[in-house]
Parts: structure tokens; sequence; C-alpha cells
């Protein structure tokens, strides 16, 4: 493929974008006996499947004015709808620095647009502050959709100063807080001294990110803390003062940058590059996209799927036709298009640390996701590895003998009736060391100080060797750890997030062992993970799998203590026992490692006589689980989570009715807990797996 460069530069001038609504009728007919008769446009819905990406089905909707006594223009244009599934992980050289000292990305080909300012710079927005800076600008993508490839941004360092510039790439969504990550870069930079007054900088995305046509996206920069003038600002009377395009993170939120006093006319010094130009919309109108059906008669409208190695599973859009019709003049069509996936292999484990003289065994769901037929083949075995196929269930016998100490995989392939296949590898490690215990995650509060922790406490290695070990924080600007000695490790909260601590393990025969444990640090914890509503009248903490401790608790009402509550369980202190639906909750609880934890206040909420209803239950794995909830209203966002007595959430689902649907896919056969919540109450139901 030819590669071009295209550079949608700083200034970007948004027009106004409306979400499609559904269809809008509002019939005034000139005689009430006999009505001018709206255009009908059909069909409602448009699904296609594909059982191989590469075809190119087309579909028609139908404009039919046979009714009409007037001829009717149309226009037709196409919303691309995002969802997670867009997005399935950031891969491991996501998250890596870049490779070199403010290295360019892409070709040295000439850009085929670039805007800049004929303004010097006018401002370095920042702050001395202990804390990174984050700043993002609004884009729109063009009729051919835009392919990012890397960041531009201009940067105001100090004399001498170095760090990391990290950006990521979102897309879709109403607003920059529900909007899709796409892809995420970094840059490891030094300011030399005469580049102080700064300049720009070019950091490399490490997959590109691809955007939808006409499809809102966002570039999001962040500069590390030792910064005093992170990021250039251009005031120009000729910036166009637009809401919510220029943006400056503060806390969880978003703050708009045009809207604060002194910056309406201010605008990032910030681009973002496209290398290699490929549309990569899997749908398209084939046809024309406006005309005039005239009285009496009926047009078709035609699209077509492209379907594409990329874009396996479901993807969604909307084909949004304007009429100049009296009654009928917007209507919002969804449209769906599956491709047929490979089978998966359900609760695999990503590698397998088993000690020599032991026994363990694994349970591997094999689904497919439109219920085609499939097959299994071993591609690689292990001599310590056993392995047994009945009906959707792989079983795995691991069982080392003394000796085999080392490092082996397995691999094998699932195949469906249209040869979709799917591989998966396990590597299997067979170790001398023999892990008793360790935590599941180390919770911390960000007001908490250093906790020192001696290395034996949290594993223990029976057969009585020696062993020395290496622990190392994921991201030290949430925590950071010391090992003053051989025995003892520091864990120093820094910040608010979510992380992991990587303990590597040799023993003297050089046999390894490494083992990740959370990290979850922040000022409390999200109530509606951790305390549960149960009618009108209690709260209690969810403790399953005994995360915390039974003499920790102490219930909190309006911020000051409640003498008493001191149990898991707290009755409301009013007549009857109901709780104050006035008040705000909260509570203090102790984690089995000592940690003190606070969750968010929660103000509960007064139910309705009418009850939440699951069924089937018991249920087999595979089927539909059906929730009837009793206390929403519709078009409500309802909340579903599977979670096992462990603490650990299996499956999620979501839904906008009073009632919906959800596949019990991912659980083993057993007792889980689900948790039905929405804005006006949640419910708790035990749900038993066959």
């Amino acid at each position: 493929m030819k590669q071009t460069i295209a550079i949608i530069g700083i200034l970007f001038f948004l027009s106004a974008f409306h979400p499609a609504t559904s269809a809008s009728r509002s019939s005034i007919p000139d005689d009430p006996i006999n009505p001018i008769p709206c255009v009908q446009i059909t069909p409602a819905s448009v699904y296609v499947y594909m059982d191989k990406f590469n075809s190119r089905p087309t579909r028609e909707i139908r404009i039919d004015n046979s009714g009409g006594k007037l001829s009717v223009s149309y226009n037709a244009s196409l919303r691309f709808i995002r969802s997670l599934s867009d997005w399935e992980g950031l891969s491991e050289q996501d998250n890596e620095s870049g490779s070199g000292v403010n290295k360019p990305s892409g070709s040295a080909a000439s850009p085929t647009q670039f805007l800049q300012y004929e303004t010097l710079l006018g401002y370095a927005f920042g702050e001395n502050s202990s804390k990174p800076q984050t700043f993002a600008t609004k884009y729109r993508a063009g009729a051919a959709g835009f392919k990012a490839s890397s960041v531009g941004t201009w940067f105001t360092g100090d004399i001498s100063s170095e760090g990391v510039i990290h950006v990521e790439i979102r897309a879709g969504g109403a607003s920059i807080n529900d909007a899709v990550p796409l892809a995420t870069g970094s840059l490891d930079f030094s300011v030399r001294p005469e580049e102080v007054n700064g300049k720009m900088y070019s950091i490399p995305l490490s997959k590109p990110a691809a955007v939808y046509p006409g499809e809102d996206f966002y570039v999001i920069v962040t500069y590390p803390v030792r910064q005093k003038r992170p990021q250039g600002c251009a005031m120009n009377p000729s910036v166009e003062s637009v809401p919510g395009r220029y943006l400056l993170k503060s806390g969880t939120g978003w703050l708009d940058l045009q809207q604060m006093e002194g910056f309406s006319r201010c605008a990032w010094l910030m681009s973002v590059t496209e290398t290699e130009r490929e549309n990569i919309a899997w749908l398209r109108i084939s046809s024309a996209s406006s005309g005039t059906v005239g009285a009496g008669r009926i047009s078709s409208l035609y699209i077509m799927y492209e379907g594409s190695a990329q874009l396996k599973g479901e993807r969604k859009a909307e084909v949004i036709l304007t009429a100049g019709d009296s009654c009928l003049t917007r209507v919002s069509i969804p449209v769906t298009l599956h491709v047929n996936e490979a089978p998966f292999f359900l609760q695999a484990p990503s590698a397998i640390y088993v000690p020599e003289n032991s026994v363990q065994q694994y349970e591997i769901k094999l689904y497919d996701n439109e219920d085609d037929s499939f097959t299994v083949e071993p591609l690689e075995g292990a001599k310590v590895v056993h392995h047994a196929l009945s009906d959707s269930l792989l079983t795995l016998t691991v069982s080392p003998q003394a000796g085999d100490a080392g490092n082996y995989s397995v691999k094998f392939r699932i195949t469906d009736e249209h040869g979709e296949s799917r591989v998966l590898n396990i590597p299997v490690h067979v170790i001398v060391l023999e892990e008793l215990f360790d935590p599941n995650q180390f919770v911390y509060s960000i007001v908490k100080g250093s906790v020192t922790y001696n290395i034996r406490d949290l594993f223990r290695i029976v057969n009585g060797d020696e062993f020395s070990f290496l622990v190392t924080s994921l991201d030290e600007n949430i925590v950071k750890v010391e090992q003053p000695d051989d025995s003892t490790v520091v864990i120093i909260p820094d910040g608010l997030g979510t992380t992991s601590i990587l303990f590597d393990f040799r023993d003297n025969y050089g046999n390894v062992l490494s083992r990740v444990i959370s990290v979850s640090v922040g000022p409390c914890e999200d109530p509606s993970l951790v305390i549960v509503q149960k009618w009108n009248s209690v709260l209690l903490v969810n403790n399953f799998g005994n995360k915390y401790m039974e003499n920790g608790y102490q219930w909190y009402k309006n911020k000051q203590a409640i003498p008493g509550a001191t149990g898991q369980y707290y009755s409301g202190e009013d007549a009857g026992g109901v709780l104050d639906f006035t008040a705000a909750y909260h509570v203090r609880f102790v984690t089995v490692s000592g940690d003190t934890v606070y969750s968010c206040p929660l103000t509960p909420v007064a139910r309705q006589e009418a009850k939440t209803k699951v069924y089937p239950n018991p249920i087999r794995g595979g089927e539909v689980l059906t929730v009837e909830t009793g206390f929403t209203d519709m078009g409500e966002d309802v909340h579903v989570q599977l979670i096992d007595f462990a603490g650990r959430i299996i499956q999620t689902g979501s839904f906008k009715v009073s009632s919906g649907t959800f596949r019990v896919t991912r659980a083993n056969s057993g007792y889980y807990l689900l948790l039905v919540s929405g804005k006006k109450g949640r419910e708790a139901f035990t749900v038993y797996v066959k």
C-alpha cells in the first residue's frame, strides 16, 4: 500500500454534532378525513451474520412514497457505534516506554495536511505540582476515517529535566468520559539547556488507532510530575471557542479549558498524525446517499458490509435517514454486523506453576459464540501434562515427578465448522519452590504511610531451600517498593489507582517462581462493590471470600461514628429499624492482611414493593439467566455482576429495560453471588451453576 501522511492539525474546527434520534412523527393533515400518508421506511433494523469475514453482502432499505401526493427528498448518513469489544485490552508493548529520546515516528514523506498557528507561543500552562498533568484535544475523523500513528505535542520543560510523556487515543462515546480507549504510547525525553523554551515532540503509538469515518476522537497527553511548564498554549483572537474541544483533567473529571476565565481563545499545541491511509469502515452506503422519491413511487437505499479479519465478533452502527416529509423527518435504523469468531477456551490459565511431586488439575471450557460445531486437536504436549476431552470440557492434569523441574508448554487448537480457529498456548513451569500462601490483593488508602512486610509472612517455602527474591512495582506513580534487606519489603502508596507488584524468587538450584499481587490505592472503596442494601432496613458489607476481619467494622452516618455499630450488618436506627434515606453512610473495615479501608459514602434508596426476580435458578453453564428488576424504570441502566465466593467478578452485563438476559458462560459449577444494581437500588441473589 502506498504510504501517505495526513496530520489532523492543531486547529481542527469541529462542526456541531447531534446524535441520531428515533423516528419522529407529527402528522398535521390538511384533510382530517383523508390524511396525507407518511413515507414508510423499511426494515426497522438490519442484521447480517457472516461465516467468512471477506464476504460483502448488500442490504436494501426501502423508502416507500407509494401513498404520497408529493415528491419527497431524502439524505442518508452513517454513524458508527463504539463498544468495549472494539478494544480487547492493550498489548504488553502498549505499556513500554519509547525506545529513543525524542524519536519521531512514521515516514519522512511530506504530509498532505499540516495546520499550524501563525502566532508565537503565548502561554505555558501548568503548575509546580507533585501530580502529573493531563491534557486532551477533541478531533473528528473525515469521510475516510483516520488511522492515528503518532501524537505531536508542544512541551516546555525545565533545564536538564527528563521523564516520560504518555499519550492515549480514545474514540466514540458522548464525551471523553465514555469514549473507548484504542491505543497508547510513551516517549522518554530529556530537555537540553538550549531547548528550555520548548519544542514539538512526536510520540509514537504502540499500535495504530483506527477511527471510524465522522467519529469524534480524543488525543490525551500526560506529562510527568517534575515539570513546571508542561504544555504550550497558543493565545490568538482567531482561535475559535468551541465547548469540549480543549480539556484539562482535574481529579477524575475534565475541565473545559475555553470555558475557564482568560482562556476562551486558548488552544493546546497538539497534533495527531496518520502515516498510512486505510478506510476502516466495515459499512458503507453503496448507492446514492441522497435523492428524491416521486409521488406514488418506491425508492431504495443500499448498504454494503465489508468484513475484515480485525472485525471478528459484533459491530453496530446506525443509518440516519432524513426526509423532506411533513410527518416523518428523521429516522435511525440500527445496523448490526456479526462476523463469525473462532471458538473460545474459557477459564484457561495463562501459565501453570506446579511443584515437583504434586498434582494439579485444570478444567477449560470450550465455547462457540455462534453455537457452531468444533473440533479440538493437540499441537504440542509435555511429559508432565495429560489431557482429556469430554463434550465441551478440556481437562489438563499436571503431575510432575521428582527431577522434572523445568519449563514446558502445551498447545491446543480449536476449529469451528467454518474453519475459524484459535490456538491456546500454556507455559508450564515445574518448580522446586512450594508456595503455601500469598495475599490476593493489597489495599491501601492514599493517606496511609509505608507498610513493611516480612517476605516469609507473604510467601512460605516448605522444603527449606534457601532463596533470594526481587520485588518490583509495575507503576511507581501509584505505589513504590523498597527492599531494605533479604527478608523484608516496604510498600509505599504514592498515588490513586490500581497496579501490581512483581515478586521474583530464585532458589539455590536455579528454579524461578514469579508471582504478581494486585495493589489498589484510593481514598475510599466504591460502595457499590462493598455495601449491599437489604430491604429498607439493613446495610451489610459484602464479605464473600472472608476478605475482611470480623472485629474490624465501624459504621458511620453523615461522617459521625454510630455507637455500637461495629458488625458486618447495620440496621436502621429509626423506629422500626428503617434506614435514613437522606443520610450518607459509610463503613470502616479491616482486611485479613491488616489494612484499614473505608468505603465511600452511600445514601440508601427506599425500595418499592416490587421484587426483583432471577430465573432459572439453578442454571447450567452456557444457559441464559433472566433478570426482572423491581426497582428500576424503563430506560434506566441496570448492571449485573456474577461474583464467586472468593469475591472475584466472573462476568458482567447490563441492559436498559426493566428486564434483561445474561448468558452464564464463564462460571464453573458451584454457588455464586449475582449482584443486580441500578440508580435506585441494588439486590443480591445466590445462584447455583450446575
